[in-house]
Parts: C-alpha cells; structure tokens; sequence
C-alpha cells in the first residue's frame, strides 16, 4: 500500500526483523537491486497526461531513475529501473487513488547494476500488470 508508505532506499529494516523470513534479510547494495514490483501510470488520472499540465513529481521522488519525462513532459515508467519501491505512487499529487501505482512483481528479480545509472532517455518497456505492490 504505497499511498500509506514506501519502501525507503537505504533502510533493510523489515528483512532484519521479519520472524519468518518472509522478507529476506538483504544488505542495502542487496536490496537496491531486487525488483519487487514496477510502476504503472493511469494516463486517466494523471495530471500531466489528463489536463496537459506539467506535472513530474513520480520523476523528481525516483532516486532510481526509473521515471523520465516524455517530450510533453509527461512521466514514463522504466520498467528496467524500477524497484517497486513506492514513493511515486506515495507522493503523487492527485487526489484519492494515485494515478502511478506498483504492481508488485510475480517473482523477485534482480536489476543490473548499470541500470540503475543509465540516462534518462531510454524507452520504457510494457508495465506488467499482475497484484499490485504492498511497502
């Protein structure tokens, strides 16, 4: 439930005191390389895409670089980046249900180190739309 909380990026709190492991136990280096979910823009709901509004708070939040602005300065997912972490869809600006919302990941995977550091101007992927992401 992102809305409420995010996955904060340098914290590995919750896999140290998971009791059963549910959540395992990762260094941070770890941690910033595991995929948990992916990010997804409702254009519906969003401010940049629905009222032609500049709006880029998701990209200005992601430490990870998974949110570039389009060349109407419209936010798109980098799918390829994204941890699933949450702060977009926790500090988007639109009212009741956030128009970028984490769909949590069937299963975990691990992200590539120069991922994480490559420009912003590479096309986004086709988000997966499978559950959706709790922090």
């Amino acid at each position: 439930v992102s809305r409420i909380g995010y996955c904060e990026e340098f914290c590995n709190f919750c896999g140290k005191v998971c009791p059963t492991e549910a959540i395992r136990p990762l260094s941070i280096e770890e941690k910033r390389l595991i995929q948990i979910g992916v990010a997804h823009i409702d254009k519906t709901r969003c401010i940049a895409y629905d009222t032609d509004k500049i709006c880029l708070v998701c990209n200005e939040q992601c430490s990870y670089h998974a949110i570039v602005g389009d060349d109407k300065k419209r936010p798109i997912v980098k799918e390829e980046k994204c941890t699933g972490c949450g702060i977009c869809e926790n500090k988007c600006p639109v009212d009741g249900e956030s128009a970028i919302i984490v769909y949590a990941s069937g299963v975990q995977k691990k992200l590539k180190p120069e991922d994480l550091n490559n420009n912003k101007n590479q096309a986004p992927l086709n988000p997966a739309k499978s559950g959706k992401a709790s922090s």
